[in-house]
């Protein structure tokens, strides 16, 4: 097994606790998708998450949506230890209460055991940057005003979700844990050249993908894939949601940096959107969240559509679970094995065309994030970026 400080810059974090968690205090920074709005339907819910090496919750206030880092400012205490729950901000440990703005507005015997009210002693939970797109919500740490918002981050890809997202009810979720680093789960929706192998009765049925088939499209540090269209096609899909003219066609995949991935896939006829959470635990541990629902762009004219829909939706949505979460495990299980064997090379991966983008996000994570614990490590074996790739025949 290589030590951190002879592997190349990709690989530290994978087996390096210190390098994980350097990368996860750099990715602090940037947006990343944390849940969802109609997880937030009533005041007061609240869901939390483990992101960035720290737990963080989002709690709704009469509608409007704040971010704190699950830490009390009294002793650090947690507030939130389940995924999801109601109440107002409130630490179990010594009841200090907390308001929207995180500030402390309650605390028992302030004046005689603190010296003072708790608007005098100032105390207050860490606040984080909160926006929302469509039904999903990001989060960040606390910016000094020069860093983008969200909308800016997601580029051309914003009235996309807006419309991709934009759900009746809260989507069918799941979560499943894995033995491996979060980068592996993130490269498996990146990679276009498994799926024979990987997924032989679903997505690899009709063989390989042809040589000048996928497009693939690359907008800040993001990326999409799509079945079909032209080199402009990002850009018109983007015009067609933001004006209500979208048309669904093919399969399209959005990876948003660092680990938010959406998926446009039709099955049985009818389209869905699957949206995916690569959580980081661990240098070699994982939580993918998952989650998908009925496009809310496919109208039916008919209402004989309508009812047909309707009344096939239990039956559609279980098939389409089925085989989801039949893909999932089949790409966890090749993410686990890829973890077991990493450390043992110092080379860098040599890419097809089909895997291009897997470059693009790791020289993303590259210029973005680096290796901040040993920031001299380049690879010995190849050049400073992540592998070479092949051109498209």
């Amino acid at each position: 097994m290589l030590s951190p400080e002879k592997s190349p810059y990709w690989l530290a974090a994978l087996f390096s606790d210190r390098a994980f968690a350097d990368e996860q205090h750099r990715l602090r920074q940037y947006w990343t998708f944390v849940g969802f709005v109609s997880e937030l339907a009533r005041h007061n819910d609240w869901i939390r998450r483990d992101l960035w090496g720290r737990s963080i919750f989002i709690q709704n206030f009469q509608g409007e949506l704040r971010g704190f880092v699950n830490s009390c400012a009294h002793r650090q205490f947690p507030i939130r230890d389940a995924e999801s729950g109601n109440g107002p901000v409130r630490c179990p440990f010594h009841h200090w209460v907390y308001d929207k703005s995180g500030k402390a507005v309650g605390i028992p015997m302030s004046k005689d055991l603190f010296g003072g009210s708790p608007k005098t002693i100032g105390a207050g939970l860490e606040t984080l940057d909160v926006e929302t797109c469509g039904d999903l919500i990001f989060a960040r740490e606390r910016s000094n005003g020069s860093a983008p918002d969200l909308r800016e981050y997601l580029g051309p890809a914003a009235p996309i979700l807006d419309l991709f997202t934009t759900s009746t009810g809260r989507p069918s979720m799941s979560t499943s844990e894995i033995a491996a680093n979060w980068r592996l789960s993130v490269h498996m929706t990146l990679d276009d050249y498994h799926l024979v192998a990987v997924h032989p009765s679903t997505f690899g049925k009709d063989g390989y993908l042809k040589g000048d088939l996928p497009r693939y499209y690359r907008f800040g540090p993001h990326s999409a894939y799509f079945t079909e269209g032209g080199p402009d096609e990002l850009e018109s899909m983007s015009k067609a949601c933001a004006d209500g003219t979208y048309v669904p066609e093919g399969y399209r995949i959005f990876s948003f940096f660092p680990n938010l991935s959406v998926i446009q896939i039709t099955t049985m006829y009818h389209w869905y959107i699957v949206v995916l959470l690569h959580q980081p635990l661990a240098k070699d541990r994982s939580i993918i969240h998952s989650a998908f629902f009925e496009a809310p762009f496919v109208k039916h004219r008919s209402g004989f559509g309508k009812l047909t829909s309707r009344a096939l939706r239990p039956f559609r949505n279980f098939f389409f679970n089925f085989y989801f979460q039949r893909i999932l495990r089949e790409d966890n299980a090749i993410c686990e094995q890829h973890q077991r064997v990493l450390g043992q090379t110092s080379a860098l991966p040599l890419l097809g065309a089909h895997e291009e983008r897997i470059a693009w996000f790791e020289n993303t994570y590259r210029d973005l994030v680096g290796n901040p614990s040993a920031p001299d490590l380049v690879a010995k074996s190849g050049p400073n970026s992540f592998g070479e790739v092949k051109p498209r025949p």
